[in-house]
């Protein structure tokens, strides 16, 4: 049976074996997809974050997209938690790569916590809600600190009636050339399919990239 902690944003569910020198992934995600990716992935450790989307996944406040959508910003009580509570509990005293991940708008939690901490070593942003209202301006001003980063996104994603999700693609190029740019060792893996095809296998090629195996899409 999984480990579960109740903690201060949520609910932590730690999903495999956590070894010494070892990924561990923090994955903003319900248990049920995480295990679904895991499995596909060759099951790494992972701590799954079921948590309030709008609320602790966005960095700070902002409209949403959706009717009756807001975005609450509280992100970095998030962050402080996954730091405070949740690795210390996790980890349980053995050194290990710090990895975070996540898919859609945890996908931009994850680069945001890659820019706002040195935690993590590694990070995965698939499909990430990079058309948030001011991205650009804060990854400009904080240097991605994860010295690996994996990005995807679907070729379709981009044809949207919405104006902000319709910039994804280039939020998303834009996001690979400033990492670049900042020393980062990028992958960037083109996917089939719009934002909702195949969530759990781009998920799982996302930790695969984490866990140190080789990419096809890997950019010096």
């Amino acid at each position: 049976m999984a480990a579960t902690l109740s903690f201060s944003c949520g609910t932590a569910v730690l999903l495999g074996e956590v070894q010494a020198g070892a990924p561990l992934i923090v994955l903003p995600s319900t248990p049920e997809e995480a295990e679904a990716a895991r499995a596909l992935a060759g099951d790494p450790a992972v701590v799954a974050l079921d948590v309030d989307w709008d609320r602790y996944l966005s960095p700070w406040p902002a409209a949403g997209v959706f009717r009756g959508q807001h975005f609450t910003g509280e992100a970095p009580a998030l962050l402080r938690a996954v730091l405070e509570e949740v690795l210390p509990w996790a980890e349980a005293g053995r050194p290990v790569i710090r990895c975070v991940a996540g898919y859609s708008l945890a996908g931009l939690f994850a680069l945001w916590a890659a820019r706002s901490c040195t935690a993590f070593a590694r990070a995965a942003s698939m499909s990430g809600s990079l058309w948030y209202e001011g991205w650009a301006d804060f990854a400009d001003s904080h240097p991605c600190r994860a010295g690996r980063v994996y990005l995807s996104l679907g070729d379709r994603e981009g044809r949207t009636r919405n104006p902000r999700m319709r910039a994804i693609p280039e939020a998303t190029e834009q996001e690979r050339l400033r990492l670049l740019r900042e020393g980062c060792e990028v992958t960037f893996h083109p996917e089939p399919g719009g934002h909702f095809d195949d969530v759990a296998g781009r998920i799982a090629r996302g930790m695969g990239a984490q866990l140190g195996g080789n990419h096809p899409n890997k950019l010096e």
